[in-house]
């Protein structure tokens, strides 16, 4: 009885932690919309720690890195795996690189045989909206041993990592090119990392709300079940 109720407990709480959940997500996603909504507005205007810049459009002019790509791996588009190449760009007027996102891109026809793909080489203006990586995440499996090679395949996008392999200070973010801007590959962003809405918590919190219900009903008929016994004992 005493392992069923904690079973219980520790369900309701599961629960009460997705609705949680669903209403942070409720809560990125409006501001997600309110943001996007709103005329771009110069990056020298967005704070240089990152603080607030989530979800802002910014427009930026300046140059690509073009020999110093990085690829983030196991990025999947209608079903195919691939890359989203994340190329440094140098902002006028900003004493930092700037990450941009500029969509996916297939594997290779051979998974050690990394795709081509073009660079501009002359300066170009860029517009986006902003997205602050999360400290953690979720990998598939360890990264892969840099040796000093570019491009560079990734799992996540650690800022402070990469702008050691850089050489150069990031800025903390990156910069999700708009689907309209040049110099893109696929771009279907989503307003979310990781694609899971409030819809999907508040799925799991009925999952855990119902198996806490089961242990709670289970307890019950346990509990009437030893009544019942006591009873039929009795001289």
């Amino acid at each position: 009885m005493v392992l069923v109720a904690a079973a219980a407990t520790v369900f309701l709480l599961l629960g009460m932690w997705q609705l949680e959940r669903a209403d942070e997500k409720r809560r990125l996603l409006d501001i997600h919309a309110q943001r996007t909504a709103a005329e771009a507005v110069p990056i020298a205007a967005v704070g240089g720690d990152g603080t607030d810049a989530a979800h802002r459009r910014v427009e930026v002019t300046g140059t690509f890195w073009k020999e110093r790509q990085i690829l983030r791996d196991n990025r999947i588009h209608e079903g195919r795996a691939g890359y989203h190449v994340l190329t440094p760009f140098f902002p006028a007027g900003v004493n930092a690189v700037l990450l941009v996102n500029r969509g996916w891109i297939p594997w290779g026809p051979r998974r050690q045989e990394l795709p081509r793909f073009d660079t501009p080489q002359t300066e170009v203006r860029l517009t986006g909206t902003l997205r602050v990586p999360p400290e953690r995440t979720m990998v598939l499996g360890p990264e892969e041993p840099h040796g000093g090679t570019w491009p560079r395949i990734v799992q996540t996008v650690d800022i402070p990592a990469l702008s050691g392999a850089l050489g150069h200070d990031l800025l903390p973010y990156v910069m999700l090119l708009d689907p309209a801007a040049p110099a893109g590959f696929v771009r279907e962003w989503s307003p979310l990392y990781g694609g899971i809405g409030p819809e999907k918590h508040r799925a799991y919190a009925l999952q855990w709300f119902t198996f806490a219900a089961l242990m709670i009903i289970l307890s019950i008929a346990a509990a009437r079940r030893g009544a019942g016994e006591d009873r039929n004992g009795e001289p």
